[in-house]
This record gives structure tokens, sequence and C-alpha cells, in this order.
């Protein structure tokens, strides 16, 4: 046996060249319609939790979200507005306000930290 090493042959399959037709033609290019096609929103929400960087990114902005909405309930001044009584609205009035707020700030944390 000799210690020589012996040259690997390729395969026959990738010793072929490519012919005229085979590199003068372009490649057709890609339409907006074609981008579209790909796109499976189901498989695509499936695999986010899967994301390390998406994970991270809602977990903050739910955080987010959450402490922005508490504080805005918290210190909404309108129930304590006008008269000594406060007026007509009651301090759950601010409710929808708080969670649009949390909601906002979800959204804002979430893609600023994506």
């Amino acid at each position: 046996m000799s210690s020589e090493p012996r040259p690997v042959q390729a395969p026959p399959d990738m010793r072929r060249t490519a012919t005229d037709s085979e590199v003068s033609a372009p490649a057709p290019k890609a339409t907006v319609l074609d981008a579209m096609r790909t796109i499976d929103p189901v498989s695509d929400l499936q695999r986010l939790p899967n994301m390390p960087c998406a994970r991270y990114s809602l977990l903050f902005g739910i955080v987010a979200g959450v402490s922005v909405g508490a504080l805005r309930f918290l210190f909404a001044r309108t129930g304590r507005r006008g008269t000594l009584r406060g007026g007509a609205e009651g301090p759950w009035s601010q409710v929808g306000v708080a969670a649009n707020w949390a909601v906002g700030a979800w959204g804002v944390a979430s893609l600023g930290a994506w």
C-alpha cells in the first residue's frame, strides 16, 4: 500500500458544464405577487414564539403595556377635577383610556425592542 493520497473524483453529474443557453438566460425577476404567495400567516404565527428576538420583544411590550396602563389609571385626574365630588365621571371612567394607553405602549415597546 502506498502512502500517497488518491485524487478524489467528482461524481459524473457534477462534471458537466453549463451550456450556453443555461448561462445566457437571465433568471425571471420576482414580483410582489410572488412574494405575497410565500406568506403563510398560520405557520408564521406558529413560529413566532420560537424566535428569540420576537419572544423577548413581546414580553418586553407586555410589561411596558401593563405598567403604562396601570400608571395611567392610577394617576388619572378626571375624577378629581371640576367639583369637590369629582363631577359626573367617576374613577372607573378612566379604564378605557388606560386600556388604550396600555395597548399603545405595548405596540411601541414591542416594535422598539424588535
